[in-house]
């Protein structure tokens, strides 16, 4: 089903939903935003109600986040000997590709069924290298949600994006996070200095970065480690299991089990949420997200070969399933 959201650019956007058994989603041509997620008719995440909303918000809310997600140090970086910089929008940062995000950009769209969806955007060369050819597969069955992603370029570029998702299984929506359980099967992490910048160096999880097994977000949110970012925003290396992370709120009876091919995962606490920024009443940390992608600033920091080569396919998957 296809439905009227507003304009911008020019261009209609609309909302797109998808249904299949349990789970119901709403995606929107805008920015390939994930609007909506309802299972069992409860909504678990964070939205808008209006374009108007989505166009003004700074907090990448549902966003398909690009072409670099997350952190570049001195917003710079060299590919093939040649030095390009970018937008510096967080003090000398480029953080989350800046005013160039793809959550800002208009994608043309295929509604293949009331359970497929194709998105597609061109994205010209800006102040990363070359044209990028993006194609955004999603597909729902057994109450999950399938993503799958694909990329091209005519010039070796970075393509690193990430799916920005607030969760919030509470009844009550504006409620704060901490109630819930996380579980991420990884035991290293990318160490962070107080600019939230991996240092480049890895180490094992602590016992306040440990979710090997189901531990209630709050438990360790107030450590003395984390108060540098004020909260979760670390990378995990994610190890190789069937399943890579999982959230459960025991309150509402939802789990959700997250899996990807992308080698690590951001797991962010909502840590800059205001007070009243998505609802009135909504409390800080309403929201917490898990975004799958390559290591941040891998570029700068890590010998990582994650740069997509002219000639090659950029092609990964990210899924999200609720019992």
């Amino acid at each position: 089903m296809k439905k009227y959201f507003g304009r911008i650019m020019g261009k209609d956007i609309f909302i797109f939903e998808l249904k299949d058994k349990d789970i119901k989603i709403n995606i929107l041509n805008y920015g390939a935003i994930i609007k909506n997620i309802l299972f069992k008719g409860k909504n678990t995440i964070l939205g808008f109600n209006t374009l108007e909303d989505y166009i003004n918000d700074t907090l990448y809310t549902g966003a398909f986040v690009g072409r670099n997600a997350g952190r570049i140090s001195n917003a710079s970086f060299k590919i093939n000997n040649k030095s390009y910089f970018l937008e510096k929008n967080n003090e000398n940062i480029n953080l989350h590709s800046g005013s160039y995000c793809l959550s800002k950009k208009v994608f043309e769209y295929n509604l293949i069924s009331n359970k497929e969806l194709e998105l597609k955007l061109v994205e010209e060369e800006n102040q990363f290298p070359g044209n990028v050819d993006i194609k955004i597969h999603f597909k729902i069955k057994n109450n999950g949600l399938f993503i799958n992603i694909l990329a091209t370029t005519d010039k070796d570029t970075i393509f690193n994006p990430t799916y920005h998702i607030y969760f919030n299984f509470n009844k009550n929506l504006n409620k704060d996070i901490g109630n819930h359980y996380l579980k991420i099967n990884s035991d290293f992490y990318l160490e962070l200095n107080k600019d939230s910048l991996p240092t480049g160096k890895i180490f094992s999880v602590n016992s306040t970065l440990d979710f090997n097994k189901f531990k209630r977000i709050s438990k360790n949110l107030n450590d003395d480690f984390l108060k540098d970012q004020k909260g979760y925003d670390h990378p995990y290396l994610l190890s190789n299991s069937i399943i890579n992370a999982e959230i459960l709120n025991r309150d509402q009876k939802i789990h959700m089990k997250l899996k990807t091919d992308l080698p690590s995962l951001i797991f962010y606490s909502g840590n800059f949420i205001q007070e009243n920024y998505y609802a009135n009443n909504s409390s800080e940390r309403c929201g917490f997200c898990l975004e799958p992608q390559f290591y941040p600033d891998f570029i700068n920091k890590f010998n990582k070969n994650y740069i997509l080569k002219k000639g090659e396919i950029y092609k990964r998957n990210i899924s999200y399933s609720f019992f």
